[in-house]
């Protein structure tokens, strides 16, 4: 019986549910050895697989058919299995009946259900109640995330209700504590509204002169111009000019910025009128109206940051008519007279590349090593770092191979766990990084001067209590937001830290313990070269390994790429969805799916790859392929794995030097390389593991 459960749980875990439904129900008509307690536990395992298996009709009826004096953890458990069949069904009433049973019950997660109640209630069109059920859980303990939820809900439905003065209360409250600038915008927004419908003109003027001032990117800030210039308020031009050009209203906003030329005596507002009116010229693709708007910015005052955004601009143009020498000077300007400006990294590459994709190999590596003294107190180590391997590169190129090795060993120097340092320590073979031999509380006690100061027992704290009940419930993202209520709770204490990262993970919690076991490093700020290999054994895991081997192995695909890979997509959470429809461990697209699966010659469904089993499969395949496309350059796989194989091809084309770093530098999707780097370092500390030995 024990072999049977156990080969269940793993079943379930890997992915293949079907296999483990039938081991399930194998168990249980066995049951006799089971306690009664154990059996119903058996049983709800087998109803939220049911869930998993999209079958809430089934789930339903298993439910139905447990009965008996249950355990209170049994209680709750069914009320939330109930509850999540009745959501999956569209059954509201059914829904809130059973979270209400769970809620009433002072139940660990009481407060998170409240709010799906009222988020349920909502969807129902019972806006009344959904707001009481929204105050009421913002009386408990609610993650950050649900917290906001909660008071959106809450400002939103007061609102419609008429209730002005207290949805005035939430919006403020939303304002002040949501780090998202939307919701800023957005409440600012409705309180300005609610404002001039209580008469509160001065009130609501307040709050539209905020968006036109602190948000003018947004739709919310057009609206507000307009409700101002309604109401009589004196908006300046330049603030209509830059709110009219981001509505794409090139007239008026043009109209605007002659106005603040001809009578500011600002020089800043004459050199933003005067940017704003080249950039509609280039709107309207009249280049050459544009550049000479751009260079009478600069004439106006060279030192302003819209002048070397103007000088960017200029080099651009400089480019599209083949006069390099012209886009050089410009990028060299941004570089030494503007370092501080967030394009000036760029600026400094494109300059010191040119001499690059000319053969000037010397002279790359002057203007690589200059740029990096250039901006040293300004760009950061891994520019820095980035600058000072091209000028090593260049160096090795002429064939001057000392000085190259001497740049490498500053690169590793700067941050030796950088991708650059990697990539440095690669080229020039300077060797491997090598593990402290320490265990973690041994480790702890150096670090913190004493023992381990108290034995906290993880499991009876209220959030892993909670997440424990939504988990075993069905309610998996609202689980897994409380474990990183968790690791917050525990945010400065390493200890702690340390004691949740092995407690999580010992019950199957990988991503909250990768995360806690990375918070540790966190409280000292320490890289991975500094830590215990056991606490980074808990930050870099490497779960499902019999699922990895078989797929791994059949693909020919490093596994330790993989896991690295699949650290960067999802953090080993296996329900991961991404805002363009990716699903599972290895984030796939539908599209992208669909071409695997035609690979595989399978049939699939794309939910389907939350389950480990099917993620990873696709994800070796995938990833194959791409080696294959690339000459087995990792770099290169996985940029096309990450953007498409039809960029990756792009960028290889437009690399000024074959292989992996003339790729990165070609490659022009920040997001893309910083995704490869991230992957390269997290396969670093994958190798640096084995080699450390079990």
């Amino acid at each position: 019986m024990a072999l049977l459960v156990s080969e269940a749980a793993a079943l379930e875990h890997n992915g293949y549910w079907e296999q483990a439904l039938a081991v399930r129900d194998s168990a249980i008509a066995a049951g006799e050895a089971l306690s009664a307690e154990a059996l119903t536990s058996l049983r709800l395992d087998r109803v939220r697989l049911l869930l998993r298996l999209e079958r809430p009709a089934d789930a339903q009826q298993a439910l139905a058919e447990i009965d008996g004096l249950l355990s209170a953890d049994a209680t709750r458990r069914h009320a939330l299995l109930r509850a999540r069949s009745a959501l999956i069904l569209a059954q509201p009433d059914g829904a809130v009946a059973a979270m209400s049973e769970y809620v009433n019950s002072d139940s660990p997660a009481w407060a998170v259900i409240a709010l799906e109640i009222a988020r349920t209630l909502r969807g129902a069109g019972r806006g009344d109640e959904a707001i009481d059920w929204a105050e009421r859980a913002l009386g408990g303990a609610l993650p950050a995330q649900d917290r906001l939820r909660a008071i959106h809900l809450a400002a939103t439905e007061l609102d419609i209700a008429g209730e002005q003065e207290r949805a005035l209360a939430r919006y403020d409250e939303l304002r002040r504590e949501s780090p998202w600038r939307d919701d800023q915008a957005a409440a600012l927004s409705r309180m300005g509204a609610l404002e001039r419908d209580r008469g509160n003109l001065e009130a609501a003027q307040a709050a539209w002169f905020t968006l036109v001032n602190d948000y003018r990117e947004y739709a919310e800030s057009s609206e507000a111009l307009g409700l101002l210039l309604d109401s009589g308020a004196e908006v300046d031009q330049l603030t209509i000019g830059i709110i009219r050009f981001h509505e794409q209203r090139y007239v008026d906003a043009r109209n605007a910025m002659l106005n603040v030329l001809g009578s500011s005596g600002e020089l800043s507002e004459q050199v933003a009128g005067e940017f704003y009116i080249a950039a509609i010229h280039q709107r309207n693709d009249d280049a050459a109206s544009a550049a000479l708007g751009y260079a009478a910015v600069i004439g106006r005052d060279a030192s302003d940051p819209l002048a070397a955004e103007s000088a960017m601009r200029l080099a651009d143009f400089a480019i599209a008519a083949g006069d390099q020498l012209t886009a050089e000077e410009h990028w060299r300007r941004v570089m030494h007279e503007h370092p501080g400006y967030e394009r000036a990294p760029e600026a400094a590459r494109r300059w010191a590349s040119l001499a690059t994709a000319r053969g000037q190999w010397l002279d790359a590596a002057q203007r690589f090593r200059d740029a990096a003294n250039s901006g040293a107190d300004f760009w950061g180590d891994r520019v820095r770092q980035e600058l000072l391997l091209w000028s090593a590169l260049m160096h090795r190129e002429a064939g001057d191979l000392e000085t190259g090795l001497d740049l490498a060993e500053k690169v590793v120097e700067v941050n030796p766990v950088g991708y650059y340092a990697l990539r440095a320590a690669q080229v020039f073979e300077l060797g491997t990084i090598e593990l402290m031999d320490l265990s973690t509380d041994e480790w702890l006690a150096r670090l913190t001067g004493e023992a381990n100061p108290s034995e906290l027992d993880i499991g009876t704290l209220s959030h892993w209590q909670a997440a424990r009940d939504l988990r075993l419930g069905g309610f998996d993202e609202l689980a897994d937001r409380m474990l990183l209520a968790l690791i917050e709770e525990l945010a400065g204490d390493p200890w702690a830290l340390s004691a949740a990262a092995e407690y999580l993970s010992e019950r199957g919690e990988v991503s909250a313990s990768a995360r806690a076991a990375e918070r540790v490093l966190g409280v000292f700020g320490l890289d991975w070269t500094d830590a215990p290999p056991a606490l980074l054994r808990l930050a870099y895991p490497q779960p499902w390994p019999d699922v990895m081997r078989l797929h791994a192995t059949a693909e020919g695909v490093d596994p330790l790429l993989l896991w690295s890979l699949i650290r960067r997509e999802s953090l080993y959470d296996s329900d991961a969805r991404g805002l363009a429809g990716e699903v599972g461990l290895t984030q796939v697209i539908p599209l992208t799916g669909s071409d695997i699966a035609a690979g595989l010659g399978i049939e699939y469904q794309h939910d389907d790859l939350v389950r480990p089993e099917l993620a990873i499969r696709f994800g070796a395949w995938y990833l194959k392929r791409q080696l294959e496309g690339f000459s087995d350059e990792p770099a290169m796989a996985l940029a096309a794995y990450n953007a498409g194989p039809g960029n990756a091809a792009r960028w290889e084309d437009a690399a000024a030097l074959a292989g992996a770093d003339g790729f990165l530098a070609a490659l022009d999707f920040n997001s893309t390389r910083m995704y490869v780097q991230y992957v390269i370092e997290t396969l670093a500390v994958y190798r640096a593991l084995a080699e450390a030995g079990p």
